[in-house]
């Protein structure tokens, strides 16, 4: 009977994970949507398949009871509840919610709340997007581009699969980043490219600065330097090590 309990507490949602560490906190219930993102998460190439924990105000029970855990809150917009779900221990937040305005309020309530984790938000509108980032420009804001997608690929012919095959997990190369230590030496980027190339069989694609972590620059000059701490992003079949990266440049370089 306290197994059955047990069990049936964390299928509605009544359950908490102050102390869990590590996971993906996955914020509101966008219905297939949050399915699909579910099982993107579950096929992480390189084996790191970790915790997901699904916050909501609205389900009664938990929809993905064999692969993720579920927290159900009173308020989204509330800043305790997500400590039930572990939320400054969280490595990853996903905010989908139904609503502009509820992954709005999520994603300041997330943050009042002292969660540090790297939080993505997906909005409707571009305007959403660049409200909170007024107040948080360190959330990544993610909006449908299916206009862009249709008007590349009328112009270059496949140019939209190019694009998905890019973002996919499922199988063969996808796009992955990586952050150079705060001690690294400044290197041009072309010696990233050639590296990246000979000895992880990887296609750099572009780089972004410390100070601006989430603007990226694309195709740079070769001569172009890449400082300490700066993020890479690159096209592999699985992910590169920042540490043997940098051995490699350093064994070049002598």
């Amino acid at each position: 009977s306290v197994l059955a309990d047990r069990w049936q507490r964390g299928l509605y949602g009544k359950r908490n994970y102050p102390k869990m560490e590590g996971h993906t906190l996955l914020v509101g219930w966008n219905g297939h949507e949050s399915q699909r993102i579910i099982d993107l998460l579950r096929q992480e190439p390189d084996g790191t398949e970790r915790e997901i924990v699904i916050v909501d105000a609205v389900l009664d029970a938990n929809p993905r009871p064999e692969h993720a855990r579920f927290v159900k809150v009173g308020s989204l917009a509330d800043p305790s509840e997500y400590a039930r779900a572990g939320g400054q221990g969280a490595r990853r937040i996903i905010i989908d919610a139904p609503t502009d305005e509820q992954t709005l309020a999520a994603a300041f309530a997330l943050r009042a709340a002292g969660a540090t984790a790297h939080i993505v938000a997906h909005f409707d509108r571009e305007e959403s997007a660049t409200l909170l980032k007024r107040h948080h420009a360190d959330v990544e804001c993610t909006t449908p581009v299916q206009a862009e997608l249709i008007v590349r690929a009328s112009q270059d012919v496949g140019a939209s699969r190019v694009a998905l095959e890019m973002l996919s997990i499922a199988d063969g190369a996808t796009q992955y980043s990586l952050v150079l230590p705060g001690d690294a030496p400044a290197r041009p980027y072309g010696d990233y490219l050639s590296l990246l190339r000979a000895r992880h069989r990887s296609t750099l694609l572009g780089y972004a600065t410390p100070d601006a972590p989430l603007t990226a620059i694309l195709n740079a000059e070769d001569e172009a330097v890449v400082p300490p701490g700066a993020t890479l992003f690159y096209l592999a079949c699985r992910r590169v090590d920042a540490g043997a990266l940098l051995q490699a440049a350093g064994a070049r370089a002598g």
